[in-house]
C-alpha cells in the first residue's frame, strides 16, 4: 500500500483528528451511494476501499505515541549510556546501543567487549578487546579484557574435548 497519509492527502505528521475530517470529507466525495454516472461506480468503489484502509492505517499511526527508541546523539553520549546500561546488567540492550555508533574509539571497543564477554560471546569480546588494544597499547584494562576474554574462549573449545574424555572414561572406553 502507498503512504496512507498521501492516500487520504495530508501531511505525514497529522493527528487523529485530522485523519478523520480528511476521510470524511474523501468519502462523501467517493461513496458509490453518492455517485449517480454507472461507469464511475466501479471507480468510486475501488477508491473508497483505498480510502478505507488508508484510514486504518493513518489513525493506527496517528494514535500511536511518540515513544521512538532513544538514540543517543555522540559518541561520549553512546558510550555513557552504554556503560550505565552494563552496570544494570542488561548487556544486550548495550551491545544493541554501542552498535548503532558510527564512531569507535579504543573506549568504544572496551565497552562493547565487556558486554559481549558478559553475554558469554568470548571469541567476538576477544577481538573487539584486541581492538581496543591496538587504538591504545599502553592501557591495562585492554590487554586484562583481551587475556580473560582469550582464556575463556580457549575453555569454551576444550570443554567439548575434556567432555568427551570423561565419558570415555566413564565408559571404560579409555583412548582408543
Amino acid at each position: 500500500m502507498h503512504n496512507p497519509f498521501l492516500v487520504l492527502g495530508i501531511p505525514v505528521n497529522s493527528d487523529a483528528q485530522v485523519v478523520r475530517t480528511a476521510y470524511r470529507r474523501l468519502a462523501k466525495h467517493y461513496h458509490p451511494d453518492a455517485v449517480l454516472d454507472e461507469s464511475q461506480k466501479v471507480h468510486a468503489q475501488t477508491r473508497m476501499i483505498e480510502l478505507n484502509l488508508a484510514y486504518e492505517e493513518a489513525l493506527k499511526l496517528a494514535c500511536r505515541p511518540a515513544a521512538r527508541p532513544f538514540v543517543p546523539a555522540g559518541l561520549q553520549e553512546t558510550l555513557h549510556l552504554a556503560e550505565r546500561l552494563y552496570n544494570q546488567r542488561m548487556y544486550a540492550s548495550a551491545v544493541r546501543i554501542l552498535s548503532r555508533c558510527t564512531e569507535h574509539t579504543a573506549q568504544w571497543y572496551y565497552l562493547y567487549g565487556q558486554a559481549l564477554y558478559a553475554l558469554n560471546l568470548f571469541d567476538q569480546a576477544h577481538n573487539c578487546y584486541r581492538h581496543a588494544v591496538r587504538l591504545s597499547p599502553q592501557d591495562k584494562d585492554y590487554r586484562q579484557g583481551a587475556l580473560r576474554a582469550y582464556q575463556a574462549a580457549k575453555r569454551e573449545q576444550a570443554l567439548p574435548s575434556k567432555a568427551l574424555r570423561v565419558a570415555r572414561d566413564l565408559l571404560g572406553l579409555g583412548n582408543k
